[in-house]
């Protein structure tokens, strides 16, 4: 009898051969991507075979996002908007907003990104990614100027696909960021028409160009760097501790934060602020975080910003797993 999971990856594999229709307009999920790639894809060009999983990823996304939305609007956010359709026939721009949102009387746009434990550690430590960001900045472009609602900020909210913790950052429109996405549509277009390709962004061993479609045909040709094979066994144990370590610490950084959180509301639901257990103190008390505006310390000194920066060398140590 043929497994479950092969009849699943199997039945996953067909989707996406199914969902590959000729690429005919541009999409605000491209901000942020490979221009490389995405000539690519409007030039039809070959993909490597993909992985049945990828489907069943992309489906639980949209599955968390759905159920996000319910959520919120069970818990009393009113949900102005949902899996909206945007097209914009002069830039032959077409996209679909997950949610516009009120809240005391002002429109937000939501933008709903579930993810898996480790890049949610990332978000949380640096921000919200960058193509996130101009995604969401689109969307905010288009409720204005499609739907004319007065939508002057966004929320990204994230998701620990792993743990259900979340966290979300709210991001102030700039029509910058779409007039940039505008003119990278045309320089894709010029390419098309010119039959010729942008460079190279990434190195082959990124990540960005391990899980690219176009991999195989953007490569052609250009003999892979070699990895030479560590065979030392003392060095491979110490990487294989530094492993298991790293795993451990992210298993209980995850429970950290649970813990943290269920004894906030408990805290809350009691109207404590502070207590006594043994000998610890244990308060909760509102915080202020203070940090600088880059952006906004861009827009005030332009290039002289760079003054104000000092580089600093120093070694980085990177384990990740290959395919």
């Amino acid at each position: 009898m043929e497994s479950l999971s092969r009849v699943l990856i199997n039945y996953g594999y067909q989707k996406l051969g199914e969902a590959r229709p000729p690429r005919e307009r541009h999409w605000p999920s491209d901000a942020g991507r490979c221009i490389r790639a995405l000539v690519y894809q409007w030039r039809g060009e070959k993909v490597k075979a993909p992985d049945g999983r990828m489907f069943f990823i992309f489906r639980d996304g949209e599955l968390h996002h759905q159920a996000i939305v319910k959520q919120l609007e069970e818990a009393g956010i009113e949900i102005i908007m949902k899996e909206a359709p945007l097209r914009d026939k002069e830039r032959n721009i077409s996209g679909k907003l997950d949610a516009l949102i009120k809240i005391n009387s002002k429109y937000y746009v939501l933008e709903i990104k579930t993810i898996n434990r480790y890049g949610f550690d990332e978000i949380c430590r640096e921000g919200p990614r960058e193509e996130h960001v101009l995604q969401l900045q689109l969307y905010l472009h288009y409720v204005q100027n499609i739907f004319k609602i007065d939508a002057h900020q966004g929320i990204i909210l994230y998701k620990n696909k792993d743990t259900s913790r979340f966290i979300d950052f709210p991001i102030d429109y700039d029509e910058s960021y779409a007039q940039n996405f505008f003119n990278q549509m045309k320089v894709i277009e010029k390419h098309i028409a010119d039959n010729t390709l942008p460079e190279r962004p990434y190195e082959r061993t990124d990540w960005h160009c391990q899980y690219c479609d176009y991999e195989l045909v953007c490569w052609q040709g250009i003999s892979e760097k070699r990895i030479p094979e560590i065979t030392d066994d003392d060095l491979k144990r110490l990487v294989g501790e530094l492993i298991f370590v790293k795993e451990q610490r992210k298993d209980f950084e995850d429970k950290e934060g649970k813990l943290s959180e269920l004894i906030k509301q408990v805290f809350k639901d009691r109207d404590l602020s502070e207590g006594r257990i043994d000998s610890y103190l244990i308060k909760l008390e509102e915080t202020i975080q203070r940090r600088l505006n880059q952006k906004r310390l861009a827009e005030v000194l332009g290039d002289k910003i760079n003054e104000f920066y000092e580089e600093k060398s120093f070694p980085k140590l990177t384990i990740k797993e290959l395919e």
